[in-house]
């Protein structure tokens, strides 16, 4: 396939200087202006009605008195930051409160609230460029702030340093930034069904690949439609990898299931396949036109699912004495059982069961039809009123594998346990945490990972007691897991080992049946540091580049071992708190966030890796070659 690189950037200097006499001042503060020209990269042409605007700076009241509501209704009560330096703690805080209570930010009530106070906080200082790429930001407040700039067929370099350095406003200051953005590609192609007839008003789909914690999601970008001749155009893609799928409607394809998609529409993935894990991604690195990505949509074979959902739940809901538990709703999903393979959004309920008690047991039975061939976790999901799991409105699981192949398959039993608290006792050289604070949550295993409740129990990390290192996370459901350190660790500590019994810290426990063993958590000091400087093939500093120290591949699922570091302007970067033992270093231009933890992605770049070992207490010297922009 013919690449093309787009030559064609946006920039933009920006000044920050000193609020004139005229302007009004802002809360009785002196405030400044932000302004400069938008251009094009290498030349003096203006761009207009680009929108450029500060995130960060300090709170706003109100979004803030907003944001506490929605915690306090949820029992999590914290008192308002007082000053700017209360407000750089504010967010740790609020997490660990909520964490304690079993309240995850990824809740979406939680996550709307945080997200809208966000917005309001960015949306305060802003303005568009004129026809001339002039723009001003009035009224500024004093505070540190990062610059965002949009504009349709245009996006932000993520390897420009000025999207990454903050920008300090005070009083009597002037500051300059200079800004790229790459201008989006072009995909274009046809789609036919397997006799080679065009298939004419047919819905085409750029899905961007993101991760989630090293897994892959699916997240739909540009749609299009095919015209009479089953031609597609898709255009103003940012940097990105992608796959491109043709939609078609649940009409024409009656009863399917096709739960990478998240919906009952079947997708047929780029050359023709409606198996996601055979379709081939198309990277985008700023090439005018992508052509020949040609979709063949052929009929695909479905198959049946069916069997029984058991469930030993209290007998009435926690603190309901008089309200007898005599039948629930179970939601029935399927994911890929391979992590590595992408999915589109969240799970969707393919089936709802009925479960009614008999004796001490709730049960019922299911039926699917119309699933596509594949190899698949099929979980079930029940609302857990007990109080055993520490924490109230949570979902308790239960998975199985289902492999689909040339059959129906009948007889799949699966059974939900109640959700757990898992407690344990951290060590920090062998002794009571004290001053140091340690934070831990727990990882999913597996093609658990995706689902939003074990993303959000992975992050509403709880503090272990400072006088005896004990700690309790709440609500746990069943499924395998791993521990990792939360945020506020010291740079010169590392978790060296988790036990339970035996050592758990590279395999995981398990979380479901019988009741979960006390863990032992091993934190040490002498945590390593590495730094240098990484630089592109002509030897010239790369600022922003992503450095990921990696574990041995035996290793790769424990996410506690991975360390990263950012380099600056000068392309120097620093990695702390590595944990001794041999890794694989890796300096990334532009990659997709968290795509690291990924072992698919990074096994791709496994030739550009750095060997180095890390001993206890060192501090080594790696200078890097970046490997080029892959993605955003």
């Amino acid at each position: 396939m013919n690449r093309i690189w787009m030559c064609t950037l946006l920039a933009i200097v920006i000044k920050v200087s000193t609020l004139s006499a005229q302007t009004p001042p802002v809360r009785d503060v002196v405030t400044g202006v932000v302004e400069g020209i938008v251009t094009r990269t290498g030349t003096t042409d203006p761009i207009a009605n680009a929108k450029v605007s500060l995130a960060g700076g300090p709170f706003d009241a109100v979004a803030l008195k907003q944001l506490l509501a929605v915690f306090t209704a949820r029992g999590v009560t914290v008192s308002p930051p007082s000053n700017a330096q209360a407000e750089e703690r504010f967010m740790q805080t609020l997490t660990d409160s909520a964490a304690a209570r079993g309240v995850s930010t990824v809740n979406p009530d939680i996550r709307s609230a945080l997200e809208q106070f966000k917005a309001a906080n960015d949306a305060r200082f802003a303005a568009v460029s004129d026809k001339s790429g002039h723009f001003a930001i009035q009224n500024v407040l004093p505070g540190r702030y990062t610059i965002n700039v949009k504009r349709d067929g245009f996006f932000e370099d993520a390897s420009d340093p000025a999207f990454t350095a903050p920008i300090t406003i005070s009083a009597g200051q002037r500051a300059s930034s200079n800004i790229s953005m790459l201008s989006g590609a072009t995909i274009v192609g046809r789609v036919t069904d397997s006799d080679g007839q065009a298939l004419t008003n047919t819905t085409v789909q750029a899905l961007s690949v993101v991760y989630q914690n090293g897994f892959p999601v699916l997240q739909a970008s540009i749609t299009k439609t095919t015209d009479e001749r089953g031609e597609y155009r898709i255009f103003w893609l940012p940097d990105g990898e992608y796959l491109i799928a043709a939609v078609m409607p649940s009409a024409t394809s009656p009863g399917i299931v096709s739960p990478t998609s998240g919906t009952n529409d079947l997708k047929t993935f780029y050359p023709g396949t409606a198996d996601v894990s055979m379709a081939i991604p198309l990277v985008v690195r700023g090439e005018p036109q992508l052509t020949g990505v040609d979709i063949v949509v052929r009929p695909v074979q479905t198959y049946r699912l069916s069997g029984e959902v058991r469930s030993i739940m209290p007998d009435t809901p926690a603190g309901q004495a008089n309200s007898p538990l005599t039948a629930v709703s179970a939601s029935l999903m399927l994911a890929a059982r391979d992590p590595g393979v992408p999915e589109e959004g969240g799970p969707t309920t393919l089936a709802s069961v009925i479960l009614r008690r008999s004796g001490n047991q709730l049960a019922g039975t299911f039926q699917i039809s119309g699933i596509l061939p594949g190899a698949y976790d099929l979980r079930v999901s029940i609302n857990d009123l007990s109080s055993a799991g520490g924490a109230q409105g949570l979902l308790a699981f239960a998975a199985i594998p289902v492999d689909i192949n040339n059959q129906d398959l009948t007889g799949l039993s699966l059974d939900i346990y109640p959700n757990v608290r898992v407690k344990g006792v951290v060590t920090v050289d062998g002794h009571a945490p004290g001053q140091t604070p340690v934070r831990l949550a727990l990882q999913v295993d597996g093609s658990a990972s995706k689902r939003p409740s074990y993303l959000g129990l992975a992050k509403r990390p709880v503090l272990a007691n400072d006088q005896d290192g004990s700690f309790m996370i709440p609500g746990v459901a069943s499924g395998r897991f791993r521990i990792q350190a939360g945020p506020g660790l010291p740079a010169d500590f590392y978790i060296a080992d988790v036990l339970q019994g035996i050592s758990v810290f590279d395999t995981g426990f398990d979380v479901g049946k019988t009741p979960v063993e006390t863990l032992q958590v091993l934190v040490k000091s002498g945590a390593a540091s590495l730094e240098g400087i990484v630089r592109n093939a002509n030897g010239k500093p790369v600022s922003g580049a992503t450095v990921v120290l990696v574990p041995p591949v035996a290793r790769r699922q424990n996410h506690a071992l991975y360390r990263t570091g950012t380099s600056d302007a000068t392309g120097r970067f620093k990695i702390d708190g590595a944990a001794p033992g041999d890794y694989d270093l890796f300096a990334w231009q532009n990659m997709p966030d968290g795509a690291y933890f990924n072992s698919r992605f990074v096994s791709r770049f496994q030739d550009r890796a750095h060997p180095v070992n890390v001993r206890e207490s060192s501090k080594s010297n790696v200078d890097l070659t970046a490997i080029p922009s892959i993605g955003r």
